[in-house]
């Protein structure tokens, strides 16, 4: 019953739902926002031009290296 009325809603206004991700997806999907994080990150450490930030920005780089191989 209540489970029923985002679908209908759904359809009344002409739209389609999506399936309910997996646990797997949203894992891969946290991971990719969380590699995201790192790099914007180290990005900006990396633009502080000193040696911390070069080291700071080296250890993001690899922590999205680890977490996410093709990001």
């Amino acid at each position: 019953m209540a489970g029923d009325v985002a679908p209908r809603i759904a359809e009344q206004i002409g739209v389609s739902m999506t399936p309910n991700k997996t646990a797997t997806e949203r894992r891969a999907a946290s991971r990719v926002f969380d590699a995201q994080q790192a790099y914007s990150t180290g990005s900006n450490n990396w633009s502080k031009l000193s040696c911390e930030g070069f080291q700071s920005a080296l250890r993001m780089f690899q922590q999205v290296a680890a977490s996410v191989p093709n990001y």
